[in-house]
């Protein structure tokens, strides 16, 4: 099960990132308190199974925080040139099939990365009355 590697990168990434931001405040400004939710941006031909990678992330987030964070996966499309006819098209179903001519010999490049696209944050409110 992959998706357990891909959480623990995911989760590392965004705890970094928080870390980092918090670190490098200036004075009087808002830490970040908790993460909300996360994005992430799938390939359509990326073998991550959307279920297991939600239910890895909840465990994995448990006492960080991220705990109760909302996983949100994107699935992206696939660019992708039949070889038959020369009709550039976009597949966002893996469905592999030219849907100008049938043909089912196609090039494509990509659709295998997974990419953190978002990070939805909860700041302290600063109540400088």
């Amino acid at each position: 099960m992959h998706e357990a590697s891909l959480v623990s990168g995911l989760l590392g990434t965004a705890l970094a990132e928080v870390e980092k931001y918090n670190a490098a405040l200036p004075a009087g400004a808002s830490p970040v308190l908790a993460i909300r939710g996360l994005t992430l941006d799938v390939g359509l031909i990326a073998c991550v199974e959307e279920q297991t990678l939600k239910a890895c992330f909840e465990l994995m987030a448990e006492d960080t925080i991220a705990a109760g964070a909302k996983l949100t996966v994107q699935r992206l499309p696939l660019p992708c040139e039949c070889r038959s006819c020369g009709k550039h098209f976009m597949l966002t179903q893996r469905h592999f099939v030219c849907p100008s001519c049938g043909g089912k010999d196609m090039a494509f490049n990509g659709g295998q990365g997974c990419t953190l696209s978002k990070l939805d944050v909860e700041v302290e409110e600063n109540n400088h009355g």
